[in-house]
């Protein structure tokens, strides 16, 4: 009996820390957590990224790729993070809380070789490839190309386009005569038939005929 109070007793630290972690120490490193920023840095001689956060306080460390990472004077630095990375964060607090107290995800971006350059003069403001340093997909020469040639072609047919003819009164008048005139002369042919056609009647009955 005894052996099991003390079993019980050495188990009570444990059971205490596990409920300081989930309660107070748990809302005061998220409070640090949330207070994270981060810079990203393209390394063009290396195609990669360096990515610094600040404001990381001694009781959080960072996990990362199956690696953790701990703060030098407030900062974490992550090296050599390849373009079109999808990253998934977490960051943790000390004193045996287990569950990340923030997930901080970044993608990084594609560099765009063609921004800025002669190949982008005229479309600097008709296609994304001219507009911005940075892309969400990974450019490449036969797309920018393709892209161009679609805006040129875009831009060829509304110039093909034929101007719009001013309507003039001749130009009602034809128009009426070509989808009416057809109708009105059936018309006038039908009243000069039916007139014709009585009036010899009448003739004849007024002859006694």
């Amino acid at each position: 009996m005894k052996k099991i109070i003390l079993i019980l007793l050495l188990f009570i630290p444990f059971v205490v820390s596990a409920s300081e972690c989930n309660t107070s120490l748990y809302d005061e490193y998220s409070s640090y957590a949330s207070k994270i920023t981060y810079d990203n840095d393209f390394r063009l001689s290396r195609m990669n990224y360096n990515i610094t956060f600040y404001n990381v306080i001694d009781g959080l460390h960072f996990q990362y790729d199956k690696k953790n990472y701990y703060p030098i004077e407030g900062e974490i630095q992550l090296t050599g993070i390849e373009q079109g990375k999808n990253m998934e964060i977490y960051v943790y607090g000390a004193d045996g809380c287990n569950n990340a107290v923030r997930i901080i995800n970044i993608n990084e971006p594609y560099y765009n070789p063609f921004y800025g350059t002669s190949d982008c003069i005229g479309y600097e403001n008709r296609l994304s490839y001219c507009s911005t340093q940075f892309l969400s997909l990974s450019p490449s020469r036969e797309l920018f190309e393709m892209a161009k040639k679609n805006i040129d072609n875009g831009y060829k047919q509304e110039e093909e386009k034929p101007e719009e003819k001013e309507v003039t009164l001749l130009d009602k008048v034809v128009e009426f005569a070509g989808s009416w005139g057809v109708k009105i002369a059936l018309f006038v042919i039908t009243c000069v038939g039916t007139f014709s056609y009585y009036n010899d009647k009448f003739r004849k009955v007024k002859h006694g005929i």
